[in-house]
Formats: C-alpha cells, structure tokens, sequence
C-alpha cells in the first residue's frame, strides 16, 4: 500500500506518491481533473492515504485556501470510501520546493506543484 500526497491548488493540483517510506513527485494536473488522476493512482498503487495539504493563514487561522481545500476534502470522502483522508498543514511547501529546485541547479520557474506535494506527504510520512 503507498500513500498519495496533493497540494490542492485553484489552478493546478501537484500529486505525490510514498514509496517505500519516501515520498515523490508525480504528477501536476488542472484541478478540474485530480479526481480523474487520483481514481487511476489509487487502483495502481492500492492506496488507502491520501494526505492533502493544508493552508491556514500563518497566525493559525482558517484561510480562504484552506476552506476550499476542506471542501475538496469532504469530496474525496465520497469518492474515495476505501480511503483515509487527512489533512496536513503544507506550511512554505511551495516556497522550499522552489528552494531546493534553485539549489538543485534545476529551473525552478515552471510549475512545482508536485515537488510542492512530496514536500507535504514526506513531512507528514516523517511525523507519523
């Protein structure tokens, strides 16, 4: 069983998957078709986590991204009965993505939503 990871944006979702206790980058889709993306993840892989990140405003209160990302969560408990579905709170994960992307030596101008999700499951995997 591996454990799939999301940074939930308005525009584009980034997709992560856990292997053998490491988390990696494995997908960036249009919001509008992570559901589709999860569905074929989930019976590849036998998932029974997903770990979606989440965005509360730095003083620890409810942000408008969070609110959106607890709706998308509510939707994947439908979609997903087999699943266990969790929040984690994703903190500067794009920021430290672009970060290590940067030092890396690799571009780290384009989307980086998926690196962005390993860095979100991999910090929940190491804390569980």
């Amino acid at each position: 069983m591996s454990v799939i990871g999301v940074d939930h944006g308005t525009k584009r979702c980034g997709i992560a998957i856990e292997i053998a206790g490491v988390a990696f980058p494995k997908d960036i889709v249009p919001t509008g078709l992570v559901l589709h993306a999860l569905h074929k993840l989930v019976a590849e892989y036998g998932t029974k986590l997903i770990v979606i990140g989440k965005a509360p405003h730095l003083d620890g209160k409810r942000s408008r991204q969070q609110g959106i990302q607890e709706d998308f969560v509510t939707v994947l408990g439908r979609e997903f009965p087999e699943c266990q579905i969790v929040m984690s709170p994703e903190g500067f994960s794009s920021k430290q993505a672009r970060y290590e992307l940067e030092a890396a030596g690799l571009p780290s101008d384009g989307q980086i939503d998926d690196q962005a999700a390993a860095i979100i499951l991999q910090d929940y995997l190491d804390k569980n």
